[in-house]
């Protein structure tokens, strides 16, 4: 540590004081002999100018509250760089495999997970020195620890968010509880400085980041909560508090409330739930900063994914991110593959471990489906066990209770008693149980190779066999079971649909690569699938009544799991009403024709402006209705297109003008009335524009592509 003239630095106390210091490092001896060793540090440009007023402006919105607490920004002073591990100390790498430097000294997975603690470690580069925007720093902690005032707004909203979302990925009885030891903390610590938050606080949170998270064998659930809470309060729980506040916002049934925070400052919905987003983020900055991997941060990386994904829109950069970091984040921890007799951790955080991993596979999986890309966390290269069929209050019980709830499971883990009620454990298990399929199909479509379709169709089906008969969702499910939990196996079975339609889209391809154009026969079972699709996206819909959670993602479902299939519906439907093959005797035309209407209705109110996907709703709504405008224009008899018109000569002047290209002139139909009717029915969707429908291609696959390659949009949901 030298300045520009080459002479060594005086610490700050030594130089204010103009007194000779000996330049000792981290703390020279005359600070040690006059007791300030807790304010003896070398600054890295101390004739640098303190900022303005204007300069200190706040990364998120200032307060000014009478309730909400201050900061005592005279006593902010920059400190160490990072998590202040020492040059020649050692900081933790993570989870070490089969192939890593340390296997050679492993046999099995238990002398892996031991020695981790023992061999999985790299010097520390980190250079000596002080980190001069340490002031700024402290001043945007500070900050995000008065975003926590007031303490009952968040504590409800996180409240609501276990209550009203039946299944949930974090286990309530780990967060709930927790929650009330931060205030206490925080509050003991604002009543030793008078109401005032001293950059002691900031920097007590950033020591507890700093050091391991570790969790000993024996740990209860109730000793758990020590770990993270209290003096021992760390970054990653506040910011997984703002995370889950922020989705717990965004389920208020009330879309137009207003939020009192610090201060008594109303903030709309939207307003609200995107600074909470920002606080998580911030948090999660400063975690990456400081600390090391741990079952918290994961957590808090998922959660915050989660929270993202339903305020900015899954097509979101930040979404995909937040999933990358996540699946880093886990296999760095290991959690891909943790056995299920692994003696080294308590059984309530291998069981969260597994929920977490779990939900954050089918994640992958939907996210890679909905964007096409290749997914994150590959099933191949993961030993894992599912979580078990247990409540929450199961997962954390111990003793008799605990071994009683283990008593009435199976050999695979499903509590199959016929009164049994469905846990959030169930649902990640049956949606991770679907994703292994979904990324079996996902392969198929992403790569080049060969496609061995009639085996993934029979493991579709197998798996879903595999789940207990209580937990398949049929259409009488609505009259035996909770609405939420109805809404949540409907979502499952749609997913198994889904991977059918999938599957039988990539014969479909096949077999129009194999066969002329003439010689294509209408895609029954394509057909059949797609129907079902729509008609069970349809019943979520119809008993959606105070399903706040699903009715908030009825865009989303709609549009990933009704869009596909009602192109598919709708471009067939006309094919086979201008001839080029008859419309199979196994599906009701009837009954497609009044399923495509309802969902076109629904396509047009259920995004409203400002939501996520509104423009894309109306412009497939505005696709949709065209095509079923012209199949209900046209004289349609079934059979073989011959019997289109019994008129021979008027059947061969329709084929020879069809030949011609004017595909509008359809037996039955007076020349250009359907095209007049496209072109004087264009659609009008406010600031979009007009929509024009007769662009909207008429074959199959065509259709399919130009619903893919529509644009979804990223504007936050209210």
């Amino acid at each position: 540590m030298f300045r520009r003239n080459g002479k060594p630095k005086s610490c700050e106390p030594c130089r204010i004081s103009k007194i000779r210091c000996d330049h000792t490092s981290p703390t020279c001896l005359k600070c040690s002999s006059r007791g300030m060793v807790d304010r003896c540090y070398y600054h890295a440009a101390p004739m640098t100018k303190p900022r303005t007023k204007e300069q200190k402006r706040a990364v998120i919105s200032p307060m000014t509250p009478s309730d909400t607490p201050s900061v005592e920004w005279e006593q902010l002073a920059p400190g160490p760089i990072g998590n202040q591990t020492q040059p020649g100390e050692t900081v933790h790498s993570g989870y070490l495999g089969a192939t890593s430097y340390a296997s050679i000294f492993q046999e099995d997975m238990y002398d892996r997970l031991r020695l981790n603690a023992q061999l999985a470690h790299i010097p520390n580069s980190t250079a000596e020195g002080v980190d001069p925007y340490a002031s700024y720093r402290f001043e945007v902690e500070a900050k995000i620890i008065a975003r926590l005032f007031p303490h009952s707004l968040l504590e409800s909203l996180v409240k609501a968010y276990y209550d009203r979302g039946v299944f949930n990925i974090s286990i309530a009885p780990l967060v709930i509880p927790a929650i009330p030891k931060v205030w206490d903390y925080i509050d003991r610590q604002l009543e030793k400085h008078g109401g005032r938050i001293d950059f002691s606080l900031p920097r007590k949170l950033n020591e507890n980041t700093a050091r391991p998270f570790k969790v000993p064998p024996d740990t209860s659930p109730s000793d758990f909560l020590h770990l993270f809470t209290g003096e021992n309060l760390r970054w990653e729980f506040i910011g997984l508090i703002f995370a889950l506040a922020g989705v717990g916002a965004l389920a208020c049934r009330e879309p137009e409330a207003n939020f009192t925070v610090d201060g008594g400052r109303q903030l709309p919905r939207n307003e609200f739930v995107g600074e909470t987003i920002t606080a998580a983020e911030v948090c999660l900055d400063i975690f990456r900063r400081h600390g090391e991997t741990n079952d918290l941060s994961i957590m808090l990386v998922k959660q915050l994914t989660y929270t993202e994904s339903n305020y900015y829109g899954d097509s979101n950069a930040k979404v995909w991110r937040g999933l990358g970091e996540c699946s880093t984040e886990m296999f760095a921890l290991g959690m891909h593959r943790t056995p299920d007799d692994d003696p080294s951790m308590p059984f309530f955080l291998k069981e969260t471990r597994k929920r977490v991993f779990a939900a954050a596979f089918r994640s992958d999986k939907i996210l890679c489906t909905f964007l096409g890309r290749p997914p994150r966390i590959p099933y191949r290269y993961c030993d894992f066990m599912m979580p078990l069929d247990l409540s929450d209050d199961d997962l954390v019980a111990e003793g008799e209770q605990l071994e009683r709830a283990l008593a009435q499971l199976d050999s695979d883990g499903w509590d199959r008693r016929p009164n049994r009620k469905v846990h959030s454990s169930s649902w990640v298990r049956m949606r991770y149980l679907m994703s292994i399929v979904r990324e079996d199909v996902l392969e198929l479509s992403l790569a080049a190779g060969k496609k061995d379709l009639n085996i993934h169709e029979r493991l579709n089906l197998d798996t879903w066999n595999t789940f207990p008969q209580i937990l398949r969702y049929t259409s009488d499910s609505w009259t035996k079971r909770p609405p939420a939990e109805c809404s949540m196996l409907l979502i499952v079975y749609l997913e198994h649909l889904h991977t059918s339609f999938s599957i039988e889209r990539l014969r479909r391809r096949v077999l129009c690569k194999q066969a002329a154009p003439s010689a294509r026969e209408c895609p029954t079972e394509l057909l059949r699938i797609s129907l079902k699709l729509v008609q069970t996206t349809l019943d979520l819909i119809r008993h959606s009544h105070g399903l706040s959670e699903v009715r908030r993602n009825f865009a989303w479902i709609l549009l990933f799991y009704g869009l596909a299939p009602a192109g598919v519906l709708a471009t067939e439907l006309r094919r086979t009403t201008m001839g080029t093959y008859p419309f199979p005797a196994t599906v009701c035309r009837a009954e497609l024709i009044r399923n495509l209407c309802v969902l076109v209705s629904c396509l047009e109110w259920v995004a409203v402006p400002g939501t996520c996907n509104y423009k894309l709703c109306y412009q497939v709504s505005g696709a949709l209705k065209d095509i079923v405008d012209q199949a209900l224009g046209c004289k349609y008899i079934s059979g073989e297109p011959s019997t289109l018109d019994p008129d021979a000569a008027a059947e061969s002047s329709t084929t020879a003008r069809l030949a011609n290209g004017n595909s509008h002139e359809i037996a039955g139909v007076p020349n250009g009335a359907i095209e007049k009717d496209i072109s004087d029915d264009r659609h009008t969707f406010g600031d979009f524009g007009e929509f024009d429908a007769s662009q909207v291609p008429m074959e199959t696959e065509d259709f399919l592509n130009w619903l893919e390659n529509m644009e979804w949009d990223n504007m936050p949901a209210s």
